[in-house]
């Protein structure tokens, strides 16, 4: 498999300019489990308000960190999966539309990963958590370098 979502730390130059055969295969796997269905009109809404606050406010904020190193980092053989390495920070993207009860669960879950990078393979110095409906990091002590 290409691209960034391989279990070893890569350069994630791929993933700016997929490979089709990629996307057709991800494409073929979705219709083959959920049908033509198409998406309700509030799913499409909620879609397209995550992609703007992301577009406006996140990726920016995000490029901060440093390029995208690993999509999908694999900690303790599969035990867990990330969402990214960003520089030197694990990033966990979390949708919740109210994520205030959570956030300790979610930084314990992010501090489990990188426990589980016990070799250093993916040189994580820092974590946050990116709030997707929000546009924000949290805890907002993680702050990129300077």
């Amino acid at each position: 498999m290409s691209g960034c979502c391989a279990s070893t730390p890569q350069s994630c130059a791929g993933y700016a300019n997929p490979d089709p055969a990629l996307w057709r295969q991800s494409y073929q796997q979705w219709l083959a489990t959920f049908g033509d269905v198409g998406l309700r009109p509030d799913t499409e809404q909620a879609l397209q308000a995550l992609w703007h606050s992301y577009v406006t406010t996140g990726r920016p904020m995000l490029i901060e960190f440093g390029p995208p190193r690993v999509v999908r980092p694999v900690f303790d053989d599969a035990f867990a999966i990330g969402d990214l390495v960003l520089g030197d920070t694990l990033v966990d993207v979390k949708t919740y539309v109210d994520p205030i009860s959570s956030l300790s669960a979610f930084v314990d879950q992010s501090l489990g990963y990188v426990l589980c990078d016990v070799e250093d393979r993916f040189a994580i110095r820092s974590i946050g958590i990116y709030l997707a409906w929000q546009a924000q990091f949290s805890p907002r002590g993680t702050t990129p370098p300077a």
